[in-house]
Order: structure tokens, then sequence, then C-alpha cells
């Protein structure tokens, strides 16, 4: 079998943090996932820790439940007089340093089945690795570190150094984790080799993820990289790490592909999904390739490309005006672009803009505004998380600390309840925008989607209800008419 080495942080890595890149072949593949869902059931059965710990990247988990959870936990912490801390950190070349022997015995002491451990450590270590350099085929010897690149196998192995150091730290770490009004406190998520701590203060959070490092490094011979290791504190606290050259507080820390902000908004996140949307616009329906599709086809196009750049954020974004006006106007000038408009020799220039503008207005509301499909992902990812309660998802108990009740009791102490001032604890002083407004919080955004989808027509949901396709073709069958009828009058 055929392969090569690979390293992925440096050009020549040394050969004890390298790993195999395969073919596997439709047999391998097989017993691949079928030793990968037995392993992952027995983990889940017996590895998991408790629920001041999330491990993510199993089955029935998604990044955007710790994406959601950490923007939670700062905007209840601005509540709090902003006492709150994340702290994140990424192992280096985890799946190309995993000890396949170490974790199986590991596993084997737990009591899992010998011959399921068995089979899957010798599905990564047996595959031999051939080389071949000026027609001279060389065999590299089988290694005992490091999974074979997109094995199921070796993603569920990988979920073994995590849970053991979360199991081991747990009970210690409840005293310095975040604490919500119910439940057990919230100490750390992890997604493979990203992890994230929360606390209400730096030292308690850095400590945390400390304390993994020394188990991984003891136990499981793994190492942070120093470039990974940052801090991000709550806008107006003056709570700051000891070693700021090891740990940088960033005022915006990247979550698995989310931007969370200190000051618990969106807006850092938008604007970078804004540039990657007229990227994208520019690559697929705005390159000069696609002159020759028709209109419809480069419509649907944007559809299926742009709009896919921003459905993966949207879900936990608090839906705000601001931003919804701005992603409208962002749809209504890719389509004014693409859509064909002829100017008449009556016409002045400033009236044709007009014309033009109104046009792909129209043809946006036919076929739905992205901001009426932003307000429907929030309202579905909201159902969603609240059944996410029965299995101790995080986002629920998070929502139910410091809720909406909770506020205006706060309120009530310092203004009146018809008053629109923000008080010390509703405003959040310490966090507002150079505008002087607070961040839109997850409750209030839920409550504006909710009208927005609500104050809608009949005719407009049933044209909703269809597909994109269809609502594109007749949108542009419509705009021809309209235009033959101009040009026959």
């Amino acid at each position: 079998m055929l392969g090569r080495v690979y390293g992925k942080e440096s050009r020549f890595p040394p050969p004890s943090e390298c790993r195999a890149i395969l073919p596997l072949t439709p047999l391998l593949n097989l017993i691949d996932v079928l030793l990968s869902i037995r392993v992952l059931t027995w983990i889940r059965a017996n590895l998991l820790p408790g629920p001041s710990c999330f491990i993510g990247a199993l089955p029935g988990t998604q990044c955007l439940d710790i994406s959601h959870s950490i923007q939670l936990v700062v905007e209840k912490s601005l509540d709090q007089k902003s006492q709150g801390c994340v702290a994140t950190a990424d192992i280096r070349r985890y799946y190309d340093s995993l000890n396949l022997l170490r974790i199986g015995r590991y596993l084997i002491s737990k009591g899992c089945d010998p011959s399921s451990v068995a089979a899957c450590v010798r599905v990564q270590i047996y595959s031999g690795i051939s080389l071949c350099l000026l027609h001279v085929t060389k065999r590299v010897r089988t290694r005992t570190i490091g999974g074979l690149t997109g094995s199921r196998v070796a993603g569920a192995l990988g979920h073994v150094p995590v849970c053991d150091a979360a199991l081991k730290f747990q009970d210690s770490w409840r005293e310095i984790g975040w604490k919500p009004a119910v439940g057990s406190p919230f100490c750390l998520f992890t997604w493979i080799d990203n992890l994230y701590s929360c606390s209400s203060c730096v030292r308690n959070s850095i400590r945390i993820l400390e304390d993994v490092e020394s188990h991984f490094a003891l136990h499981w011979g793994l190492r942070f990289k120093p470039s990974s290791l940052s801090v991000l504190v709550c806008k107006g606290s003056t709570d700051m790490p000891i070693n700021t050259c090891k740990w940088p507080v960033r005022d915006t820390m990247n979550v698995l592909g989310h931007l969370i902000q200190n000051d618990g908004g969106i807006r850092a996140d938008w604007l970078h999904t804004e540039s990657k949307m007229w990227a994208s616009f520019g690559a697929n329906a705005g390159c000069k390739r696609a002159k020759q599709l028709r209109p419809a086809q480069k419509a649907m196009l944007i559809y299926r490309t742009v709009l896919a750049c921003v459905l993966w954020k949207v879900s936990r974004w608090p839906w705000q005006k601001t931003v919804a006006l701005e992603l409208d106007a962002i749809q209504c000038k890719m389509l004014l672009i693409i859509l064909p408009c002829v100017r008449s020799y009556t016409e002045d220039l400033e009236t044709f803009c007009r014309r033009r503008a109104r046009q792909a207005r129209n043809v946006a509301n036919k076929c739905g505004l992205w901001s009426i499909v932003w307000a429907k992902r929030v309202i579905a990812w909201n159902a969603h998380v609240r059944r996410g309660a029965i299995y101790a998802h995080p986002v629920p108990r998070l929502l139910e600390h410091h809720n909406s009740v909770w506020l205006m009791n706060q309120r009530s102490q310092f203004v009146s309840e018809f008053s629109i001032r923000n008080s010390v604890f509703a405003g959040r002083t310490g966090t507002r925008l150079n505008v002087g407004r607070p961040q839109v919080r997850w409750s209030d955004g839920l409550s504006v989607a909710a009208s927005v989808c609500e104050g809608r027509s009949e005719s407009q949901r049933g044209a909703n209800s269809l597909s994109i396709a269809t609502r594109i073709r007749e949108a542009v069958s419509a705009l021809r008419e309209s235009v033959a009828l101009s040009q026959s009058g």
C-alpha cells in the first residue's frame, strides 16, 4: 500500500511527529467505521466527565454548542460586573502525537473490551508505508505514534487523553469554574484539540488549562502550542494575567470559527463574515466565467455559495435591526450586479440607479430576504437547545442564568419598569459601544426575531414555503415581463 509521511505544522517535521495519509480500501473503511462506533459507544458510557466539562466532536454535538455557550458566558458575566474570563489553547500536533499503545493500555485498564482495543490499534499501526523516489521503493518502519489521517478510529481514540484529564481534575475545578445559578459550574469545553476554560477570574481560568497541560505532558506526551494561548476578559474588568507574554489578552477570540467579542457583540464576527461573502461572490456568481450564465442561474449560485458563508454562524447571533439591514443590503447589491437593467434614452442617471435598486429589492423580496432567514435560524436554534436540556446541553442552563425575569428585577431597583434607561445591571455600563448603546442580549434578539417572523403576511409565508430555485425563477420571469411591457410601451 502506497502512502506518504505528513507533518502539517512544518515543512520538514521529525519522524516522531509524522503520521500517514493512506488510501483505505473499502474493506478497511468498513472495519474502521465499525470499530469506531464500538469504541465511541464505550467512551460515551464510561469515560465522559460530569456536566462541568463538555466534550465535543461526539455524535450529537456540533461546534455551535461550544461557541454559543462561550458567548453566553461572556454575556452573563457582563451582568455580574464583568466577572468572567475565557482562556483557550490548542494541542500541538494532536493526532500526529497520539501514543496508540498507551491509549490501548489505558482503555483496557478502564474495562474496555481488549479485542476491540487490539483491533483499533492494529488498524492504526499495521498499515505499511512505502516511499517511491526515482523508481526506488523504500518501506518505512511501522509506527506507534500518530493515527491515520481520515480514520474514524483515530478520531475515537483522540477523545481518550482529553476525557482522562477532565475526569481527573473535574472535582477540583468545580470550586474555580464559572458558576451559573442552576446546576454544576462550567469549567472546560473541548473540541478535539481545541480547549476552552471558563472562570470568574483570569487566574483560575488559566489554572484549568495549566492542569490539563501538565497532565498531558506527564501521561500522554502532549503539549500546547505557545502561539495558541490567549485570554478573553470581559470588557470593563481590570483582571489581567500575571504573565501577559505567555497569556496575551484578546478583545476577540476565535472559537471554532466564531469570533467572540469581550462585550458580547457580534460586530467583529459580522464584519469578518461580510468579507467572506463578498469573496465568495467574486469567486462564483461575480467572476468573469459566470457571464455566460443566465440571471436565474447566477441568483441560484449566490444563494448556494454566498448565503452558505453566513448560515452556519447566524444561529448564535441575537437578531438585531442594524446587522439585519446590512445583510439585506448585501443581498440587494449582489442581485443588482447580476440582474440586467437597460437604461432608456430619456432616463437620467439618478432615476436609472433608483429603478435598478428597486428592481433588485423586489427580486430579493420575492426570493426571500436573508434577514428573515436569520430570524428563522435563531428561532429554530433556540428550540433545539431547549430540547437539549434533556441530555445536559450546556446552553439551556446558561439561558436560565440571569434570564429576563432576573434582569427586570434588577432594573426595577434603580429605574422604573416603564423607563427606557439602563441601570448598572441592565445596561452594563462597562460594556457599551462607542455610540453608547448596550449590546443586544440573546433573549432580546430572540423576541425581536419572533416578532419579525410573526408579522409577515400569509402570502409571504406561502411564497417562502417554495424552494429557492422556484422563487428565483418566478422573480426573474416577473422581471422579464415588466421589462417587455416597458419596451413595448
